[in-house]
């Protein structure tokens, strides 16, 4: 009668061990469960990228007439979870002067003077896992930064003359489902301007080349969409 007691103990021990290992895998399937959940539905991100060809590049006509050359073709990725828009795309041409070094303010606009090519741009919608091309031409407007007053430039441009060095930097404006982001800057390439006529040395790049580069980047929950 004690063995029979005995062997019925045993059996409730293995039992309870394979209970405890039961509840284990269910509870971690739960913390799965809902580790999955809130990466598909509360988790949001936004994650926005271009590739930007070296177009347009300049060079001088005349003696300080501007001109550019090619179109600039950009392609934006969307590799978040939510919807932007880019609201607006512009180029900044700064005359580095004598600068031969690259710096990490290539697009800094203090103390220098300062060109902003337009394009025509009507805004683009990029949806989660969206990537789009776009082929943008500029647009007839312009506007010069001298000294700290913009003037409207349809004619030859002042502040640049042959042998100057200048940069070329990506002017972007985003819209998220909660922000505005007026304005995102990205380098390019920079250059040394000579006429038309003249053989010149390929643009320095100035971001990688062929490769996504970071526009936008923000992760947090749906609930208020707090930064991480």
């Amino acid at each position: 009668m004690e063995k029979e007691k005995n062997i019925t103990e045993d059996t409730d021990r293995r039992w309870s061990a394979k209970d405890w290992v039961a509840i284990g895998i269910s509870l971690l399937a739960l913390v799965v469960s809902a580790a999955t959940g809130y990466l598909a539905n509360l988790r949001q991100v936004d994650d926005i990228r271009v590739i930007a060809s070296i177009p347009p590049e300049f060079y001088l006509r005349g003696e300080n007439t501007l001109v550019s050359n090619g179109r600039q073709s950009l392609t934006f990725i969307n590799a978040g979870t939510r919807n932007a828009v880019i609201t607006d795309i512009f180029l900044q041409i700064t005359n580095l002067g004598g600068e031969n070094e690259v710096k990490k303010d290539e697009c800094s606009e203090k103390g220098r003077l300062i060109d902003f090519e337009a394009f025509d741009f009507e805004g683009l919608v990029l949806k989660p896992g969206d990537i789009s091309t776009i082929q943008l031409q500029t647009a007839n407007r312009k506007w010069v930064k001298a000294a700290d007053e913009f003037i409207e430039d349809l004619g030859p441009n002042p502040i640049f003359k042959r042998g100057d060095t200048i940069s070329t930097c990506l002017k972007i404006a985003l819209t998220t489902p909660d922000a505005y982001i007026p304005e995102i800057t990205i380098p390019k390439y920079r250059e040394t301007l000579v006429e038309s006529s003249d053989w010149y040395e390929e643009p320095k790049e100035l971001s990688p080349k062929n490769k996504p580069v970071e526009v936008y980047s923000k992760a947090g929950v749906s609930l208020g969409f707090s930064k991480q």
